[in-house]
């Protein structure tokens, strides 16, 4: 058919020119031409236009079909013939036809341009003139056995090739991992103290050396796939959109890599200054934590929790200023990944930040010292490590105990290593006696028990104190002092049992009487035996305070007095102003009797006389 008389047949019936329905879809009148979703007519894994004009019920995506049908339906003979192309041009409708040898393949029309883009109708027609020109071309070369036979041994070079690089790939891989495990072992800067890091190290390097061999491995893969699809006209086009794929994909990562650099260079210097603030102030703290070993008023523990907050507190500035310079800390999901963890941080690490700050409560109040010897709540023994989180407390036992700061905040802390002297710690004993032994031979066994027990201190000696008189004995105190307060535990045990021998020694018995009912005879020390042994070798000095005595209870004792002398100055008062008030009643009395006189006196002289 030649192309005046299709043009004429296209001018005269439009439905002639318009794409067919599909099979099963029955053919209507064109009642005018809509935008609808753009559908891509692809053939041989090629794409030749972009239709988007809905015509009349033929959607977008079945005018793509059924032009997609057409050009696959040419036969072999017509992919040589040239590409005829029409203008269309009826009533409003405005477009292309493209026909090959009188075969209608499809149409464009002016809806059918990307309306986003700059290209227009005829720009668009020459793209898929241009398109199926390849397509074309492609099925020639498909049928051609040379050009086959050409790739299919490219191919098998190729994958020869491969598997050569391959089989190198993983003899480096064993070299490589045989050599560092080599050098790991000979290695000696691998050993930190105690620690042997050279196993965690070594499974680090095979790691990493295993990380490079995958991503060779799928590199040299990557190539063979893009080079075998890239040798057949029909897979060409997965070829080419592979590499754009990975190519553009590349592209991006290092566009921003090298974008990033200024950043990332700023993070540097802001973390490297950083880190050179942090080794000034660990070298500076460090001698002054020495010092401070030697030095009395300056605790270590102290030091060492004012070094690690001054770090963190400049980590977290450097952190701060880096933030708004890391690659992608604008992006939305960057946010959101810092607010999930904000928000994470914010309801998991209540106690840990509860028990962060009674850490820098118990270091600051030093309150307790490594080596003192404590009781912390029911917990006794000497404090072995201070730290933030936990104080750890070796008991006589041989157990150590962790207490959470934040316990040990709250529980009452007894100091035994602090007055005494360095070293030292306190000790105390308590027994209870009846009234009826002198209490002067109960402090003398006292004093004679601590005297026989080894591991008390001269000097200060030890000394006895009645703390409570009770409804039926007398509650006696010995306090000591432990030369070794390490040894606090064992030289208590140690007073104990010679306590025990010095009472049974002179015959008085160890327990606390509990009456029922008024015993028949008073409960007293009998005249003349208040001063039995070993009493007397313990009396107290006359030009001196007695060995019991107690600044505290003298306190009391001065307390009383002013209370008394005060009691007393008040009564003073109390009974002036009774006196006062009685002798104003009086001289008021008298005036109104002197009153009542001169009435009388009136009232006779003003009577008539009888």
């Amino acid at each position: 058919m030649q192309l005046p008389s299709l043009l004429a047949s296209l001018a005269l019936a439009v439905p002639l020119v318009l794409p067919g329905p599909p099979p099963g879809i029955v053919a209507q009148d064109v009642g005018g031409i809509e935008r609808g979703g753009p559908s891509a007519v692809r053939v041989w894994n090629r794409e030749v236009v972009v239709l988007r004009a809905q015509l009349g019920s033929l959607t977008p995506e079945q005018r793509a079909e059924l032009a997609a049908e057409r050009i696959l339906a040419l036969p072999h003979s017509a992919l040589g013939l040239p590409l005829d192309i029409a203008e269309l041009r009826v009533d409003s409708l405005e477009g292309f036809s493209l026909s090959v040898a009188g075969r209608l393949l499809f149409t464009i029309y002016e809806e059918d341009v990307d309306p986003t883009g700059d290209a227009t109708l005829a720009e668009t027609v020459e793209h898929a003139r241009v398109a199926l020109g390849q397509v074309f071309e492609a099925r020639e070369q498909q049928r051609s056995l040379p050009l086959i036979a050409r790739g299919v041994g490219l191919v098998v070079g190729a994958t020869l090739l491969v598997a050569a690089l391959l089989w190198g790939i993983a003899y480096l891989r064993g070299a490589s991992v045989k050599r560092m495990r080599v050098m790991t072992a000979r290695s000696e800067r691998l050993r930190v103290r105690n620690i042997d890091l050279r196993p965690y190290f070594g499974v680090a390097i095979e790691r990493l050396i295993g990380l490079v061999n995958f991503v060779a491995i799928c590199g040299v893969l990557y190539v063979w796939i893009d080079f075998s699809l890239g040798c057949f006209p029909y897979t060409e086009p997965w070829s080419h959109a592979l590499s754009s794929y990975f190519g553009g994909l590349f592209l991006w990562v290092f566009e921003g890599i090298i974008g990033a650099v200024p950043n990332l260079v700023i993070v540097v210097i802001i973390f490297s200054i950083t880190r050179g603030i942090t080794r000034t102030i660990t070298m500076i703290v460090a001698r002054v934590e020495r010092r401070a070993e030697r030095a009395e008023g300056v605790a270590p523990e102290s030091v060492r929790a004012t070094r690690r907050l001054a770090v963190v507190i400049l980590w977290i500035f450097a952190v701060v200023l880096a933030y708004p310079h890391l690659p992608g800390a604008n992006s939305d999901a960057f946010k959101g990944i810092s607010v999930l963890l904000g928000l994470m941080m914010s309801l998991g690490s209540a106690g840990l930040v509860n028990q962060v700050m009674s850490g820098f409560v118990v270091l600051y109040s030093r309150s307790v010292r490594s080596g003192e010897v404590v009781r912390i709540g029911d917990i006794e023994g000497q404090v072995t490590d201070l730290g933030l989180l936990t104080t750890r407390v070796l008991k006589p036992s041989g157990e150590v105990v962790s207490i959470p700061n934040a316990v040990a905040v709250t529980q009452p802390t007894i100091n035994y290593s602090r007055g005494p002297g360095e070293g030292r710690a306190v000790g105390t004993v308590s027994v209870t006696i009846g009234y009826d032994v002198p209490w002067r031979q109960v402090r003398a066994l006292l004093l004679l028990a601590a005297k026989r027990t080894e591991g008390i201190t001269v000097d200060p000696a030890p000394r006895v104190a009645q703390s409570e008189l009770t409804d039926w004995y007398v509650k006696y105190d010995l306090i000591v002092l432990a030369e070794d307060g390490k040894q606090r535990a064992a030289v208590l045990s140690r007073l104990h049992a010679a306590i025990q021998d010095a009472f049974n020694e002179f015959g008085v018995q160890i327990l606390s009487p509990h009456f029922v009912a008024q015993p028949a005879a008073p409960v007293l020390v009998p005249r003349g035996q208040e001063e039995p042994e070993p009493a007397p070798r313990f009396r107290f000095a006359k030009e001196a305070p007695p060995a019991s005595f107690d600044p505290v209870e003298k306190a009391a004792e001065e307390r009383a007095q002013r209370a008394a002398e005060e009691a007393a100055k008040a009564e003073r008062v109390r009974i002036r102003a009774e006196r006062d008030a009685e002798e104003e009643k009086a001289a008021e009395a008298e005036k109104n009797r002197d009153a009542a006189q001169v009435d009388e006196e009136a009232d006779r002289k003003s009577a008539p006389a009888g």
